[in-house]
């Protein structure tokens, strides 16, 4: 069975210790030789060059099987992620973390869940069969 890859999207900006601590919590919970992560934190790009952030984040979203949302806050790049992993026919799953959701983001999400615990649960049943 080959791993399954799962990006981790969600607001970063403005977020930066409640965007690791979501992020290494599901790690931490989902963990093992089955999932790789695709972490925009981790990768180093050009923080001045737009270009080389959407680009990288793009390509991640493209090697991915799953993209995996904290929606703890209203965020254009992460709705930019969300249709861009959906017109992919990406698995998209939205962890409702308190934040307004937009019609449009529930639309473009396979599922919307109240926790990581859940989201993980979820994964685990459709992909560990």
């Amino acid at each position: 069975m080959k791993a399954i890859k799962i990006y981790l999207a969600g607001a970063i900006l403005g977020f930066e210790d409640e965007c690791k601590k979501w992020r290494n919590e599901v790690k931490e919970k989902l963990g093992n030789y089955k999932y790789i992560f695709l972490d925009p934190l981790l990768i180093e790009v050009n923080l001045d060059n737009p270009i080389d952030i959407i680009n990288t984040d793009k390509n991640m979203i493209d090697e991915s099987d799953i993209i995996l949302v904290d929606w703890a806050m209203v965020s254009a790049g992460t709705s930019m992620e969300i249709i861009y992993a959906w017109e992919r026919d990406k698995d998209i799953y939205i962890i409702d973390s308190g934040a307004p959701i937009s019609i449009w983001v529930k639309y473009h999400s396979n599922v919307v869940v109240k926790s990581i615990d859940e989201a993980i649960e979820m994964i685990r049943n459709n992909y560990e069969r």
